[in-house]
């Protein structure tokens, strides 16, 4: 009785560990996407902004067009724009003469553009971050163990978006789910990012097919070959569990993107779990839930 005890209070520990664990980090990682979200915005706003730029150039083209009509002192050009038929008033400064009043111009103008450049390169790595950090919440919501939240946990550390925590101890590892179909294949299903990476780059060989929900975030999934043709059935199959693992489980149909492992290729500097393909096919299937080996 004794040890029957010790071995449920034991599971219950485990159990609240693992409900606090991902309720704590599934915060983070919510604030973290609400701030990414943010961020995105304001970039956005400011992008419009810097793209105001060819309005300087237009005034220090037409200030140096219009020379002859500008005296020392003066506050004001009214010049006419041939681009839309229409007079316009450029501001000047009496202080400077045409010339340096067109340079001025052309500094403004020269700075946008270096800020729009910018701006462009951190629109697109806040919005990779976004795609990342959603691909994170999916798993932490699909996470079942302690061990798959631990892994997060630490992944989060890896890429910096949280800090080191004290927790000395090595997370235990997590395996991926594993499906034996009644045709022999082995169907694996990654539960996050760690996972995910080991399936399609360590695990799966060229000739094995790999499958992941379209453009939503869900689990890289594969199909053990060994060299035998995939029949369509096993195809399907795989794909159900894609599309059931996947942000898109909800609906009733989903398009899952298919390919051999050999098309597929991770960028250097790319996050966990992140893939690109040259060639691929798609289908649409109905969500399934596995029954797991």
């Amino acid at each position: 009785i004794n040890e029957i005890l010790d071995l449920f209070y034991l599971e219950k520990s485990r159990f609240i560990s693992y409900k606090n664990k991902t309720a704590e980090l599934r915060k983070k990682v919510s604030s973290l996407i609400d701030k990414y979200e943010k961020k995105l915005g304001y970039l956005k706003i400011e992008l419009i902004n810097a793209e105001i730029r060819e309005k300087y150039k237009l005034f220090g083209d037409l200030i140096l067009a219009n020379m002859h009509k500008i005296s020392i002192k003066d506050t004001e050009l009214t010049a006419f724009d041939y681009a839309t038929n229409e007079e316009i008033k450029i501001e000047l400064d009496p202080s400077l003469n045409a010339s340096k009043n067109a340079q001025k111009y052309y500094k403004k103008y020269n700075k946008l553009k270096s800020a729009e450049k910018n701006l462009i390169k951190q629109l697109k790595v806040t919005q990779e971050g976004l795609v990342y950090l959603g691909n994170i919440l999916f798993s932490l919501e699909e996470a079942t163990e302690l061990a798959v939240v631990d892994e997060i946990k630490e992944e989060l550390f890896k890429t910096g978006y949280i800090k080191k925590s004290t927790q000395k101890k090595k997370p235990e590892k997590s395996k991926p789910l594993q499906v034996v179909t009644k045709d022999g294949f082995e169907i694996y299903i990654g539960k996050n990012n760690e996972q995910n990476d080991f399936l399609s780059f360590v695990l799966a060989v060229k000739n094995d097919m790999w499958l992941h929900a379209k453009g939503v975030p869900g689990s890289h999934v594969i199909i053990r070959s060994d060299n035998r043709e995939v029949p369509v059935a096993v195809l399907e199959e795989a794909a159900s569990y894609a599309a059931y693992y996947s942000r898109n489980r909800g609906s009733e149909k989903v398009e899952v993107d298919y390919t051999l492992k050999q098309n597929l290729r991770k960028p250097k500097n790319a996050k966990p779990g992140f893939v690109i393909f040259n060639e691929n096919y798609s289908l649409i299937i109905e969500p399934k839930k596995p029954v797991l080996s």
